[in-house]
C-alpha cells in the first residue's frame, strides 16, 4: 500500500518521456477544442451574453459594491482610449448592463451588488449609460 502513490507518480511522469508513445488518458484532445471553437456563438448573441454575464456578476450581493464599481471603472472609456469600452461591450450591451444596475437603485432586490453605492458611483453609472 505504501508504494501506491509512487506508482501513480511514475505513471503520470511517463507521459513526459520523449521515447515513450503513451498519451495521457485524462487530457482533452485537439478534436474537443476544434468542436468547441466551431460551435461558439457569433456576433450579437455573444455580446448580449457577455453583457448579461457582467451584469449578473456586478449584481452579486456577496461582493457589493466592489465588483460593480470595478466593472464600471473598467467599462468607462479612458481619456486616451475613447474606444476602449466598445471592445468589451457594444452600445446595446452597455445599455443592458447599466439598466440592470440602475434598476437596483429603485428596487435593491433586483441588483444586490449596488448596495452601498455612493452618489459618485451612481453618477459614474449614469455617465456610462449615456
Amino acid at each position: 500500500m505504501a508504494g501506491l502513490p509512487r506508482y501513480q507518480v511514475i505513471g503520470r511522469l511517463a507521459i513526459l518521456d520523449p521515447t515513450g508513445e503513451k498519451k495521457p488518458e485524462d487530457v482533452l484532445d485537439q478534436r474537443y477544442w476544434d468542436e468547441a471553437q466551431s460551435s461558439q456563438l457569433q456576433g450579437e448573441e455573444v455580446r448580449r451574453k457577455r453583457a448579461v454575464f457582467l451584469a449578473d456578476l456586478a449584481c452579486l450581493g456577496d461582493s457589493a459594491p466592489y465588483v460593480a464599481r470595478g466593472l464600471i471603472r473598467n467599462l468607462k472609456p479612458k481619456d486616451d482610449e475613447p474606444q476602449a469600452a466598445p471592445k468589451l461591450l457594444n452600445a446595446s450591451g452597455l445599455k443592458l448592463f447599466t439598466d440592470r444596475l440602475l434598476k437596483g437603485k429603485s428596487d435593491p432586490t433586483t441588483c444586490l451588488g449596488v448596495r452601498g453605492f455612493t452618489d459618485t458611483d451612481w453618477a459614474d453609472l449614469s455617465k456610462l449609460g449615456s
